[in-house]
């Protein structure tokens, strides 16, 4: 819905958020309002400046109230998608590689990495970055589908099928992949 009364449900988030932060900053609400202002984002900002400087005022005061840590490491993970998204792949894994020297335990920063390599077509150091983005968070189901790509590739196909190597709905993932790779013929290529 792009009308007017959308753009006002931005601003209003805004100011609630702001005002939540300013009068009760343990509301568990708050969160849920920055998760729900962020997603009112399309292409990374919102939809005109008048919601870009409500949106980002708010924004702002979250940050400086709530994080600890500057979020450099955010903006460098979204920069190193967007030149990923650009196939500009030395800009991407400079910003990933930047981000992961801020904070090594960045899940986002090793699969950004892990994507860079596949395109590379260095699925070895592939696997590896997706491998350790797992440690990380164990619940990206995304990693799941791109080892699914990649492992084929390594003829390590066993990694695939064995059920106590990953949760049912994470080896799905992994078999659809494994099914596409097969039918395309990728699977059929040597490793190096």
């Amino acid at each position: 819905m792009d009308d007017g009364l959308s753009l006002a449900y931005i601003r209003v988030d805004a100011v609630m958020l702001e005002s939540l932060i300013q009068e009760q900053k343990d509301l568990d609400l708050i969160p849920k309002v920055v998760t729900g202002l962020l997603a009112h984002r399309k292409a990374g900002r919102w939809l005109n400046t008048q919601e870009n400087t409500f949106a980002l005022v708010a924004m702002d005061l979250y940050f400086d109230t709530y994080e600890k840590a500057t979020p450099d490491f955010v903006a460098r993970v979204w920069l190193g998608n967007v030149e990923l998204d650009r196939n500009r792949l030395e800009a991407a894994e400079e910003h990933f590689r930047h981000a992961l020297e801020i904070d090594p335990g960045l899940a986002a920063g090793w699969y950004g990495l892990g994507r860079i390599e596949a395109r590379r077509g260095d699925d070895r150091q592939a696997v590896e970055h997706f491998e350790k983005t797992l440690e990380l968070q164990p619940e990206a189901d995304l990693v799941y589908y791109a080892l699914g790509q990649s492992l084929p590739r390594l003829r390590r196909l066993d990694e695939l099928i064995d059920p106590e190597l990953r949760e049912p709905s994470h080896r799905l993932d992994l078999m659809l992949s494994l099914t596409w790779l097969v039918r395309t013929g990728a699977a059929d290529r040597p490793a190096e």
